[in-house]
């Protein structure tokens, strides 16, 4: 009929006790209303109680049109994809979302999370991209000043893009304060934590990522790499393949199976990224893979062949210089691959950030050019020698 009823049981895991539940209804298109009642009354349950600035927060709709809320729900599942049909899908619904209800503030936050990505795996530039992602997070942020996803996606751009190191670190701290069960939150916060050399922070910051959504493809590749970065292996290839189950072609799950924990299946490794370049628009990322895993194999000419491919590309000696630099290092051209790092610096480029931090490249790190390189730039792993 015209109305719907959701029956919730909250169950202790460890002893399988229902320690609460409830019965909701409504009409189908009170629905939004339902959801409102279902949050507030569960939060207050597992809290034992609210404050009244948390009620109100909890009690305040995004939006009062199902439909917009179904076309923004509709954007975030192509957004989580991290491909670039993905986020083209992911555009139109958000766009779709606004078109619906021009006041809804998270698919603002949608947008802006979709531009600053593209340019994060290499679809966009960060010159015709960036500046929309901050405009849409920042016309949400004003359509809801304490949205915590607005406040997430202004803290990634600032870390990432613009290396605002304090201004990052107060904004994920705004967000999760505003709403401690956004995963994405945590999840870009243990990026940053172990982007500034924090990484057991890091690692338990992920985890808690990882059980407020546990089917999230992308939340277990990034606790792969943070097991990886804490020393812990075989937790590590646990996460990459548990990551590799959802999308067995994703970049970052194959780089941590096959190339950071140097797994034996070279051969299976070169296999799976020569699949990954023939269906992902962006070719510099898997090439760099098989110009790992070539040498590993000590075939260099193959991963020359591989640099070859990169250097090629359009643009990625003035935007990718990262990129090139970290070629040169793995090929051990010191002088060149220094040469590089200097502009990827200087481009604020997001490798930049992975090179001063990542253990792959821990002897690089040691070396004083290089930590004056980023001292320079107030990194904070370097900034107090």
């Amino acid at each position: 009929g015209s109305k719907v009823q959701i029956s919730i049981r909250a169950i202790n895991s460890n002893s399988e006790e229902v320690n609460w539940s409830g019965v909701f209804d409504n009409e189908i298109r009170k629905f939004i209303d339902l959801q409102n009642e279902i949050a507030t009354e569960l939060a207050k349950e597992l809290k034992g109680g609210l404050a009244a600035a948390e009620t109100q927060q909890l009690a305040q709709k995004a939006t009062t049109k199902p439909e917009a809320q179904e076309q923004y729900l509709a954007g975030r599942r192509e957004w989580n994809k991290r491909s670039f049909e993905g986020f083209e899908n992911a555009i139109k619904h958000f766009e779709k979302a606004i078109e619906l209800d021009p006041d809804y503030a998270d698919p603002y936050v949608g947008l802006s999370d979709v531009y600053h990505l593209m340019v994060y795996y290499n679809y966009a530039t960060r010159d015709e991209a960036i500046p929309k992602s901050r405009q849409y997070a920042e016309t949400a942020k004003e359509k809801n000043p304490n949205l915590a996803k607005a406040h997430t996606s202004i803290g990634w751009i600032l870390h990432m893009f613009e290396r605002e190191w304090s201004g990052a670190e107060e904004s994920y701290k705004r967000a999760i304060e505003l709403n401690p069960n956004y995963a994405t939150s945590r999840q870009w916060y243990a990026l940053y934590l172990t982007n500034v050399g924090r990484n057991q922070e890091a690692l338990e910051m992920v985890k808690m990522a990882e059980q407020l959504d546990p089917t999230s493809m992308i939340i277990k590749a990034v606790l792969a790499g943070q097991y990886f970065q804490a020393g812990e292996k075989e937790l590590s290839l646990v996460y990459a393949n548990k990551a590799l189950e959802i999308s067995p072609l994703f970049g970052g799950a194959l780089t941590t199976k096959y190339i950071h924990l140097d797994s034996e299946e070279i051969d299976e490794g070169i296999v799976k990224f020569q699949e990954a370049l023939k269906i992902n628009k962006d070719p510099i990322n898997p090439r760099v893979g098989l110009l790992r895993l070539y040498l590993k194999k000590g075939d260099q000419q193959a991963a020359l062949n591989e640099f070859s491919e990169v250097v090629g590309y359009p643009k990625v000696t003035t935007e990718k210089c990262g990129t090139v630099a970290q070629m040169y290092y793995l090929l051990g051209k010191k002088e060149l691959a220094y040469h590089w790092l200097e502009k990827s610096i200087a481009n604020y480029e997001v490798l930049s950030l992975e090179l001063a931090s990542h253990l792959d490249y821990k002897d690089w790190q040691k070396e004083p050019r290089f930590r004056q390189m980023y001292k320079k730039i107030n990194h904070p792993i370097y900034v107090d020698e």
